[in-house]
């Protein structure tokens, strides 16, 4: 091999090797999809689209959101977590859904550690709501509904595996009454539920009655949160009206594991930045949803694997894991 042939190899080489690095250094140059688990409209997909919206501005390139409901948000996050590791393709979950899901459907037991977490998009606010119309004003009307009428009071739920679910539950196993929760797939459909009567009682995020609340077609019965709701300020929280619960979510981004630091960094910022923008804050208000958190990245991972824990603890002594999750 002569010295020119030589030379042009290991030009050649040495692009071989610089290219995943300016590959990164480049990132984004070409549009980013953000997978979502639920229908549009409700709390995950809002956030989503202000996000790609906002977040234009930041990375110079398109951000589109792709609805994948079904399974409680696990076949988006599998879509995600089976995804090349190039940033291309992320997602948005409520942190719940990532910690509880396996323990209540057949579903992956890994996702946390098949992703990186990235950053909060956001608090979700919840609580329990009725119709306007109905006789149960707190929780201990429901209660004593159930109880009075066993099966007659039902509760509409986002999905089994959310943690909104699992303290429902967890309340209704705690005073012996028979009270069916109806997973479903996001809030929306819950607030058609109950607004239908097909369900009693709604147990949700607040992007599922905040409006009805406002237009006085719903009724806000308990906070599901450590304080009340601004919506509804003299409607007191579980813990208030003597049932010692309290769940907190956060709907965060992930990208799929593998991906390199320099791009989760860069989506990290941009992520940041979207969600720091007025028109961004305006949305969160309007679904109660607050930016009370500076998780990211590796702090967020060790965060989400303590609640994943937590919650392992907490079916299992309720007797409602459906199966070992270290067995699927």
């Amino acid at each position: 091999m002569n010295k020119r042939m030589l030379a042009a190899a290991a030009v050649w080489a040495g692009c071989l090797i610089m290219t995943p690095a300016l590959a990164q250094n480049d990132f984004p140059n070409r549009q980013i999809r953000i997978l979502v688990g639920f229908p549009p409209g409700g709390s995950t997909d809002v956030m989503a689209r202000m996000i790609a919206q906002e977040g234009r501005k930041f990375f110079g390139s398109d951000m589109i959101v792709i609805n994948r409901p079904g399974a409680t948000s696990t076949i988006a996050i599998s879509e995600v977590a089976n995804s090349p590791p190039d940033g291309y393709t992320i997602g948005i979950v409520p942190s719940g859904i990532m910690t509880l899901t396996h323990l209540f459907q057949n579903t992956r037991p890994d996702l946390i550690d098949a992703t990186h977490a990235l950053a909060i998009a956001g608090r979700l606010r919840s609580g329990l709501a009725v119709r306007a119309d109905s006789p149960i004003r707190n929780v201990k009307d429901m209660i004593d509904a159930a109880r009075a009428k066993p099966g007659a009071i039902s509760i509409g739920s986002p999905g089994a595996g959310t943690s909104i679910s699992l303290i429902t539950r967890t309340i209704t196993q705690e005073q012996n009454v028979e009270a069916p929760i109806v997973p479903m797939i996001g809030d929306q459909q819950v607030a058609i539920a109950l607004l239908g009567g097909h369900v009693s009682v709604a147990t949700s995020s607040a992007s599922g009655f905040a409006e009805h609340i406002r237009a006085g077609t719903m009724r806000l019965i308990a906070s599901m949160e450590k304080d009340r709701l601004d919506i509804s300020p003299d409607t007191g929280t579980l813990i208030e009206q003597g049932y010692n619960h309290s769940v907190t979510t956060l709907q965060y981004f992930m990208a799929p594991r593998g991906t390199p630091p320099a791009v989760r960094k860069k989506l990290i910022e941009g992520i940041r930045a979207a969600t720091a923008t007025p028109a961004y804050v305006e949305i969160l208000k309007q679904h109660l949803a607050e930016d009370n958190s500076n998780l990211a990245g590796e702090e967020l991972d060790a965060f989400l694997q303590k609640e994943r824990e937590r919650a392992l603890v907490i079916a299992t002594k309720l007797g409602v894991v459906k199966s070992d999750p270290e067995k699927k």
